[in-house]
């Protein structure tokens, strides 16, 4: 048997490290959630380069003691619980007491406290040299400086992501303790610029300061008691949707958690008024006895468990739709257990379907040019001298024959073709001798080419068509950009800012026009010609959507994918009755452009039939 040895204390607070601080945002979460434990009503957060270089929290809380500074460092030392018996009712952020312990095992840190009524404050500073204890001039409460993190652990270093990177976690993590704690002052700044500024004047301060007065205004305000638990705070109207979950906050009795029983039951309470791939915005606050939910579950302290005798999922379902409902806002409602709570009519759900109209600067009013013509020639859809008999199936934006939006990064084929198909990825010549038949059911053309028959998609090909030549305007960085009458302006998160500036070249080279207008706030001043007709503001959530799973190396391809689903909605739509000159210019395009017979979702564009086939159906040949 191997010998059992007993860790050195420096072994195991690495070891507790490595639980406790993950990256720059841990050692936030720590020393914030350690202020607002000591009663703090004032916080101040730095961090520089990402919270790598340096984090600074500054507090006016209840200050540690001289005689009392000198344990703040070793493991396990909290004044939070005593006994056993603490743990059942929890009512802190803090307290485990490994915090402070860990991130001085892995960075340097300086500690300045004075308590009320001392007249002196004491600093205890930790170096690779050891602990400096002295009396020093400070204010009422505590200030803790964490230097070179992972100064002591260079291989953890390894693995932390872009200053930048890092940075939008702590903004996103401080934007929740501002929610969270909307009684309490914060004032964070990331390399000496102001991010989050509140006055801790309530809940509403709180969600201006975050969110901005557009989350004030749409909002709906809840409170709601069931038993012991209430539940109140913020739940956005059924217009103010949002493209991700990375703007919904629970809080419980004052701590930021997640919870997924949570988070269905308010998706759900939303019903039909939900698009898809859009969530809700919620600020939520549950309270509840503390001896019912059990917080020691892991250490970063953000998942829970819930006694057995508490359900949340019906409150908070309940609590949401009573809320849309008393603001004319009508879902269906569901029966509740609680004898206490009246029941609720079901009433009809009314979605209304909202239209977004974007407003273009049109060269037709500048030049007596046609919108149409300006389109058709600026996409070359036809040469000039045929574009007066284009009909306006190529210049609108439609749906293709089922009304679906197209998915071009899918490659799924819906279509079964028992006859062959032409598969080539390249497409073929048109021997000279090429026939037009005509077309059947104002959707496939047939072509007689030798001893071959062929029947063209004329939707399919069209889009394939579109779908390259914008493809090769963004490699070529070609995209005609059509400016904006009116730009369309739109609020992020820290996440989504952190995107966007990160592949402003990127959107740039796909013929969007975005700057930035404001704190966390952008606006389009230009969008690809190709795509002047479509909705804006749908585009931005689609791409945002993606945001909090997308790998970097992937972005540009995802935004060009998104932007080609768009364009091939251009294409001319099965049943338009085409005219001769535009049949004519689908087949030239495709025999000198060499298109693909395949449309960009995998559908056939041309399905070949050989004359030996068709011989066989009337029994010419066996």
């Amino acid at each position: 048997m191997a010998k059992i040895n007993i860790l050195p204390k420096e072994v195991f607070n690495l070891i507790a490290a490595g639980e406790v601080v993950e990256r720059p945002a841990s050692v936030v979460k720590e020393l914030v959630e350690n202020a607002l434990d000591a009663g703090a009503t004032e916080i101040k957060i730095e961090i520089e380069g990402g919270g790598t270089k340096q984090i600074r929290v500054l507090d006016n809380g209840s200050g540690i003691e001289k005689s009392e500074i000198g344990k703040v460092l070793l493991p396990h030392a909290t004044s939070k619980i005593k006994t056993q018996k603490d743990l059942e009712k929890i009512g802190t952020l803090g307290f485990r007491g490994e915090a402070l312990a860990s991130i001085s095992a892995v960075a340097d840190i300086k500690i300045t406290s004075r308590t009320l009524g001392s007249e002196v404050g004491v600093c205890l500073q930790k170096t690779e040299t050891g602990e400096i204890i002295q009396e020093v001039g400070a204010g009422q409460g505590t200030c803790i400086e964490v230097s070179d993190l992972f100064k002591y652990v260079p291989a953890r270093a390894k693995f932390l992501k872009k200053p930048k990177t890092e940075e939008t976690e702590i903004s996103n993590l401080v934007a929740r303790y501002i929610l969270a704690k909307p009684n309490v002052s914060f004032k964070y700044m990331a390399d000496q610029k102001v991010i989050y500024q509140s006055t801790g004047n309530g809940k509403s301060e709180a969600l201006f300061a975050v969110y901005g007065k557009d989350a004030v205004s749409n909002t709906i305000e809840i409170d709601q008691t069931f038993g012991q638990v209430h539940i109140h705070g913020f739940v956005g109207k059924p217009t103010y949707s949002k493209p991700n979950r990375t703007y919904q906050t629970l809080v419980l009795n004052g701590r930021y958690i997640q919870n997924l029983a949570v988070q269905t039951a308010v998706t759900n309470a939303y019903g039909d008024f939900l698009m898809k791939r859009q969530y809700p915005f919620y600020v939520l606050f549950i309270d509840m006895p503390l001896e019912e939910v059990d917080v020691n579950v892991h250490p970063n302290k953000m998942e829970v468990r819930f006694s057995s005798g508490i359900n949340v999922y019906p409150m908070v379902f309940e609590a949401v739709v009573r809320a849309l409902h008393k603001n004319d806002f009508k879902p269906e409602v569901l029966g509740t257990k609680d004898e206490n709570i009246a029941p609720i009519e079901r009433p009809t759900i009314v979605v209304p379907k909202v239209q977004e109209q974007t407003t273009y600067i049109s060269k037709a009013k500048q030049s007596n040019v046609s919108i149409q013509d300006y389109f058709v020639s600026a996409q070359n859809l036809f040469p000039k001298n045929e574009v007066a008999n284009a009909s306006s199936a190529f210049s609108s934006i439609i749906e293709d024959e089922k009304g679906n939006q197209i998915d071009t990064s899918s490659g799924e084929v819906t279509t079964v073709v028992k006859t062959e198909t032409k598969q080539e990825q390249l497409g073929f010549e048109f021997a000279p001798s090429y026939k037009v038949i005509g077309k059947v059911f104002n959707t496939y053309l047939i072509i007689e080419q030798g001893q071959e028959v062929l029947f063209i998609d004329q939707h399919a090909m069209h889009e394939r068509i579109l779908f390259d030549r914008l493809k090769g305007e963004i490699d070529q960085n070609k995209v005609a950009v059509q400016p904006m009458l009116f730009p369309h302006v739109f609020s992020t998160n820290a996440l989504e800012s952190q995107f966007i500036e990160e592949h402003l070249q990127d959107f740039a080279k796909l013929g969007f026009d975005i700057s930035s207008f404001g704190e966390n706030s952008y606006k389009i001043s230009g969008v690809p010609v190709v795509c002047a007709s479509m909705s804006v503001g749908s585009f931005v959530s689609s791409v945002l959507g993606d945001v909090k799973n997308l790998s970097v190396s992937k972005t540009s391809e995802l935004i060009r994918d998104k932007l080609a689903t768009k364009a091939c909605k251009a294409a001319v739509k099965g049943g338009d009755d085409l005219t001769k000159s535009q049949i004519d210019w689908l087949i030239t395009t495709m025999q000198k452009e060499k298109t693909p017979l395949r449309c960009p979702h995998g559908r056939p564009a041309v399905v070949c039939v050989s004359k030996s086939e068709i011989e066989k159906w009337f029994k010419r040949i066996v």
